[in-house]
């Protein structure tokens, strides 16, 4: 896990925002709750959603309708879980294809440039930005991102590796994200979701 810079309002560190998945909609709503109480939103995510088409967002108690509780419900009884996490202030979404490969028997994980993409209201996938410099980024952002990249490399290379010990081979997409916290701290979130295929 990557370290928070002391005194630094500029950071990678991953702190509590790492969703979880839930097995049952009963410890799925005691962690809704537990966030709710922190003062924070919630973001719900069905473990093989797709496009955004199975992402909620819950600002208060009063979102959690019988329609989004019976949503919950489902998720769990077709998924097996449900994703549960703090909803983050995103300023600029992130993808990192790779490969993965077999060479001399052995896996070798073929990393390519990551790209800033583009998503509506409503999740969906509107294009990706041909920008190496990440010229939307402030001078915060690319600060935070650059001092991440080996270390997120590092992440990406393990989880290339995973796929390949299950018996994965071919390419995979990663998502992540860059947020701003409510006191103007800058992460990155590494993984967002994969997507065993080119995107």
């Amino acid at each position: 896990m990557a370290r928070r810079k002391s005194r630094s309002r500029v950071s990678f560190w991953l702190r509590d925002f790492i969703g979880c998945d839930y097995s049952t909609a009963a410890t799925a709503r005691s962690q809704i709750a537990t966030i709710l109480a922190q003062q924070r939103q919630v973001a719900l995510k069905a473990p093989y959603g797709t496009a955004g088409n199975q992402v909620k967002r819950i600002s208060t108690k009063a979102d959690l309708t019988p329609q989004v509780l019976g949503w919950i419900e489902n998720t769990v009884k077709q998924q097996g879980a449900i994703v549960v996490e703090p909803w983050l202030g995103k300023k600029h979404d992130l993808s990192l294809q790779i490969e993965v490969l077999k060479v001399d028997g052995a896996p070798h994980i073929k990393l390519f440039e990551a790209r800033e993409f583009l998503t509506d209201g409503h999740w969906q996938y509107k294009g990706t930005l041909l920008d190496k410099k990440f010229s939307t980024f402030t001078t915060d952002e690319h600060r935070v991102f650059h001092k991440a990249i080996p270390w997120w490399q590092r992440l990406v290379r393990d989880l290339g590796r995973t796929l390949f010990d299950n018996g994965y081979q071919g390419p995979a997409g990663l998502d992540a994200l860059i947020w701003e916290d409510a006191a103007g701290d800058i992460f990155l979130k590494p993984l967002v979701e994969l997507n065993p295929r080119w995107t």
